[in-house]
């Protein structure tokens, strides 16, 4: 049973270097993923790094990413992409408030 435990002991600790290891990454994952991000914003990223970054180019991997070195800049990227989700909420908001006045008239007529 010793044996099984430190079997299980390894693989955990295995686990939790390997999500250690990835910790870094996740501002960049959760910044590029945003569904707010906007050609402003993609544009803001590629100015960061110095690569022109979009959704649609060939190679949109974090390896990729890792090795045009978007690492040094992921506290940057994930502001940017936090950002674009909050800017995306406002404009939802001001869309939903259009809708609901846009069958609104006013009658400013005198009784």
């Amino acid at each position: 049973k010793r044996e099984n435990v430190s079997k299980v002991l390894d693989i955990a600790k295995n686990i939790k270097d390997q999500i250690d290891a990835f910790q870094p990454y996740v501002p960049i994952v959760l910044g590029l993923r945003n569904q707010g991000m906007r050609e402003r914003h993609w544009k803001h990223v590629s100015d960061l790094v110095g690569v022109d970054v979009t959704p649609e180019m060939e190679d949109f991997t974090l390896k990729h990413f890792l090795e045009i070195g978007m690492e040094k800049h992921a506290a940057e990227i994930q502001e940017s992409g936090d950002r674009s989700g909050k800017e995306l909420a406002i404009e939802n908001q001001l869309n939903a408030m259009k809708a609901a006045w846009d069958g609104v008239q006013f009658d400013c007529k005198e009784p």
